[in-house]
C-alpha cells in the first residue's frame, strides 16, 4: 500500500476515533451536569415545600380534596398515606399508600414513568404531629437525555463528512510532502539509465528532504567515482595482459616457423618463459586485488617480527642471486591484531618492489618499529628512488615510476596498491618517500595496539 494512502487512512481512522471518544465523553458529561442541575433544583423545592409543612402552612382541606401547593410535579402526603397537596400538572398520585409508608429515613431519589413522561423524584420525609408526612417533587429529565440525543446525532451527521475530510488533507499533505522524493526517485531511475553522471536537484528548502537529496548525491558521487575506476582497473588490466600476450604470439609463431636453429628455438622458449612468468605473476596479483578488495581482514594476534623475518628469508636467495643483502632491522618485537596472509603479502610485496630496483652490492632494509601511536614497517632500498611526480600516485593500480624506476623484471604495477589495500584493511596507511642519504622506502603503518606484551599473550619471536 504506497504511504499517502497509508497516511491518508490513518488520519481518517485517528478523526474518526477522536471523534468518537470526544462525542461520548461530551455527551456524558452533559448529561452528568444537566442531572446535577434537576438534582440541584429537586432538592431547592423540596427544602421550600417541607418546610411549608413543618410550620403547618399546608393542611387537609375540608372537603378532602388535595390543596394546590403551586410548582410543578410536587405531592405532599401525610403520615396515613393521604395525598394532602398536589401541583395542578398532575392528575394522579405520584406514591402509592405503601410507598409513602417507606420513606422514613432520609430523602430518597428515583427515575419513573409517570404517564408518558421521565421524571426523576426526589421522596423527603417530614415530622408533623407526631408522624412522618412525604413531599415528593419531581422534574422531567427529557432535557439532559434531548440533549445528549443531540450531541449524538451531530456525531452521526457531522462525524464521517469531518473523516473523509481529515483522510482528504492526509492525501494532499502527504502528496505535497512526497511530491519532491518523488521527483527525485524519477530522476535517479534516468541517471541509472545514463549511466551514473549526474546529479539529482537539491530543493532549497533545508529541510529533511533536502538532507536526502543531498546525501543521494553524496552517494552518487561515490558510486560513479567506484565505477570510474573499476573501468580504469578493467582497461588498464586489458592492456597489461595485451603487451606480454603478443609478445608471447609472435615469439610462439617465430618458433614455429620452419628452418628455426635449436638455438633460436631455445631463445624463442627462455623469451616465451619470461612473458609467461609475467602474466602468472599479473594474474597472481589480480587474483590478490579481488579476493581483498572489501573483506575484512581476520581479527587475531599477529607477531609483526615474525612476519617481517619470514618474509625476508623467503627473499634470500633472489637477494644473493642479485647480490643484495637483506637486513631486518627489529626495533622491538611487535604485536597486532589483524590478518597475518595479508600483511606477510603486504611485506613480502615491500620487499619484491625493493627488489626490482635495488643494485649489486646494495641492502634492502626491513625496518619493524613502534611508536606512542602506531605500529611501523619499512623497507627501504639503495635504489634510484621515486621520481617526485610519481610520489603522489605510487599506490595506484598499474602505475609504475618512468625514468630509473622502470618496469624491468616484470612489474605490473599492482604491488605497492596490494600493499595500500592491506593497509586500509587494517585502518591504516601505506607511505611512499625517497631517503635523503638515495634510495626509495615504503612504510606500512598501523594503528597502535592495546595488547599485552608478547611473552604475556604466549607468542614468541
Amino acid at each position: 500500500m504506497p504511504i499517502r494512502l497509508r497516511l491518508a487512512a490513518l488520519f481518517a481512522l485517528g478523526t474518526a476515533a477522536l471523534i468518537a471518544i470526544t462525542g461520548l465523553v461530551f455527551a456524558d458529561q452533559l448529561r452528568a451536569r444537566l442531572s446535577h442541575s434537576v438534582e440541584a433544583g429537586l432538592r431547592a423545592r423540596a427544602t421550600l415545600v417541607a418546610g411549608s409543612v413543618s410550620a403547618g402552612i399546608l393542611s387537609p382541606g375540608p372537603d378532602t380534596r388535595p390543596a394546590s401547593v403551586g410548582g410543578s410535579l410536587t405531592q405532599v402526603y401525610d403520615a396515613g398515606g393521604t395525598l394532602i397537596g398536589t401541583s395542578d400538572d398532575l392528575d394522579q398520585r405520584l406514591l402509592s399508600v405503601a410507598e409513602t409508608r417507606s420513606v422514613r429515613y432520609g430523602p430518597i431519589v428515583e427515575d419513573r414513568l409517570v404517564g408518558s413522561r421521565m421524571i426523576r423524584l426526589r421522596l423527603v420525609p417530614v415530622s408533623r404531629g407526631g408522624g412522618t408526612w412525604v413531599v415528593a417533587v419531581g422534574a422531567s429529565t427529557a432535557g439532559a437525555h434531548n440533549a445528549a440525543a443531540r450531541v449524538r446525532r451531530a456525531m452521526e451527521f457531522g462525524g464521517p463528512p469531518t473523516v473523509l475530510l481529515a483522510g482528504l488533507a492526509a492525501w494532499l499533505v502527504a502528496g505535497s510532502a512526497l511530491r519532491p522524493v518523488e521527483r527525485m526517485r524519477r530522476e535517479v531511475a534516468e541517471i541509472s539509465d545514463r549511466g551514473a553522471s549526474s546529479a539529482i536537484v537539491v530543493p532549497g528548502t533545508h529541510d529533511e528532504i533536502s538532507n536526502l537529496a543531498a546525501t543521494m548525491n553524496d552517494v552518487l558521487g561515490r558510486l560513479k567515482r567506484a565505477l570510474d575506476r573499476e573501468r580504469r582497473f578493467v582497461t588498464d588490466a586489458g592492456h597489461e595482459l595485451r603487451t606480454p600476450l603478443t609478445i608471447l604470439q609472435a615469439e610462439l609463431e617465430l618458433a614455429a616457423r620452419p628452418g628455426r636453429s635449436p638455438a633460436e628455438l631455445a631463445t624463442a622458449i627462455e623469451s616465451a618463459t619470461v612473458e609467461v612468468r609475467r602474466l602468472a605473476a599479473l594474474a597472481e596479483d589480480l587474483l590478490a586485488l579481488g579476493r581483498d578488495a572489501g573483506i575484512a581482514p581476520r581479527h587475531e594476534p599477529v607477531d609483526l617480527t615474525i612476519v617481517a623475518r619470514q618474509s625476508a628469508a623467503a627473499f634470500e636467495s633472489r637477494a644473493t642471486a642479485a647480490e643484495v643483502v637483506i637486513r631486518c632491522d627489529i626495533k622491538t618485537t611487535v604485536v597486532v591484531m589483524g590478518d597475518a596472509a595479508q600483511l606477510r603479502r603486504a611485506v613480502d610485496n615491500l620487499i619484491d618492489n625493493a627488489l626490482h630496483f635495488a643494485p649489486t652490492q646494495s641492502e634492502v632494509t626491513v625496518t619493524v618499529d613502534r611508536t606512542a601511536t602506531e605500529v611501523v614497517i619499512e623497507v627501504a632500498d639503495e635504489g634510484p628512488g621515486f621520481p617526485v611526480d610519481f610520489l603522489p600516485d605510487a599506490f595506484e593500480r598499474f602505475r609504475r615510476a618512468d625514468g630509473a624506476r622502470t618496469r624491468h623484471g616484470g612489474g605490473s604495477g599492482l604491488g605497492l596498491a596490494l600493499v595500500r589495500e592491506v593497509a586500509d584493511a587494517h585502518r591504516g596507511r601505506a607511505v611512499a618517500a625517497n631517503r635523503p642519504a638515495g634510495g626509495a622506502s615504503v612504510r606500512l603503518e598501523l594503528p597502535c595496539p592495546s595488547l599485552p606484551h608478547p611473552h604475556e599473550a604466549g607468542l614468541t619471536n
